[in-house]
């Protein structure tokens, strides 16, 4: 296969606790904001975090709290074990079929050229799509594709317990939710911080001035003071309105996070009652075994 000049991965922004291993014998490295990841890695993010891997071009991943994935980018392939992240990618770098990228699941295979996408997968075998721009076609044991604005659901069939697809339509709240709150969050750190730097040149161009004697300088100084004050009065303005749009985000990624939550100690739950239960017949089969093979022995004891 052929495959783009992938070059590699830096971390261009992060909150929060994110790692990785570049192979199964390598310890696990923290991640810090300008680090580069290897093209063939483990990665995890924990509990509140949220990492963004820029590659070359408009290319990045994101990866959602609570993330493991398993890149092996110079087969254009990636594989989602756990969590959720977003994908962006160039079209014409995967546009023909040879340079098509792939994104696993457990239970779903998605071919994705320049495309723009959302994955998810949670415990309980469900994986959910969600494309933004571009096309891609998600496999199972069957096969859709999916344009812009399009979801899926992948899940279990309730026959046959299959991996297909249960459900064709618009992405899923809950994931689009997850994506939107990222997204205004980091546009809120972005305000935030040129909110920071504005007054902070605007004091010292305060400094300066309240050092002048009257004349040119001065008049050129107050009247480029105005000037930035104007400017940060409206990122203020600004900032006030995203952080009230930000607050709407969070309750409702809060809610779908405890939703999330108490699916996953169901689905534990669950997981746990079924090993019981087959622990159970395990050793029910174990004494039928023993028994049967002492009734043979003592019927062999019998004969003449």
């Amino acid at each position: 296969m052929s495959s783009p000049a992938w070059g590699f991965l830096q971390v261009y922004h992060l909150e929060g606790t994110a790692s990785y291993q570049a192979d199964q014998t390598a310890e696990w490295q923290e991640l810090e904001a300008g680090d580069t990841v290897p093209l063939k890695a483990r990665v995890n993010t924990s509990e509140g975090a949220y990492l963004q891997l820029n590659h070359t071009g408009s290319n990045y991943f994101r990866l959602n709290e609570l993330t493991g994935v398993e890149l092996q980018l110079p087969q254009n392939y990636l594989e989602l074990s756990y969590g959720s992240f977003e994908v962006q990618l160039d079209s014409p770098t995967f546009s023909s079929e040879e340079t098509q990228f792939k994104a696993h699941t457990p239970n779903a295979i998605l071919g994705v050229r320049g495309t723009s996408f959302q994955l998810a997968y949670e415990l309980d075998d469900l994986s959910w799509v969600g494309v933004d721009t571009g096309e891609l076609v998600v496999k199972t044991t069957e096969e859709d594709y999916l344009g812009a604005g399009q979801g899926a659901d992948v899940e279990p069939h309730p026959q046959t317990g299959e991996p297909h697809i249960g459900r064709l339509g618009e992405p899923r709240a809950e994931l689009t939710t997850t994506w939107q709150h990222w997204s205004r969050r980091y546009s809120l750190v972005t305000v935030t911080d040129r909110v920071e730097q504005l007054q902070q040149t605007i004091e010292g161009l305060q400094t300066e001035a309240s050092e002048l004697q009257p004349g040119s300088r001065l008049l050129e100084l107050e009247r480029e003071i105005a000037v930035l004050k104007q400017r940060l009065e409206n990122l203020q303005n600004q900032l006030q309105n995203q952080r009230q749009a930000y607050q709407n985000f969070q309750d409702n990624y809060l809610t779908y996070r405890q939703e999330l939550a108490e699916r996953r100690a169901d689905f534990i739950e669950r997981r746990k009652q079924a090993f019981k239960q087959f622990e159970e017949q395990r050793q029910e089969q174990f004494e039928d075994y023993r028994q049967q093979r002492q009734q043979r022995l003592r019927d062999r004891q019998r004969r003449p």
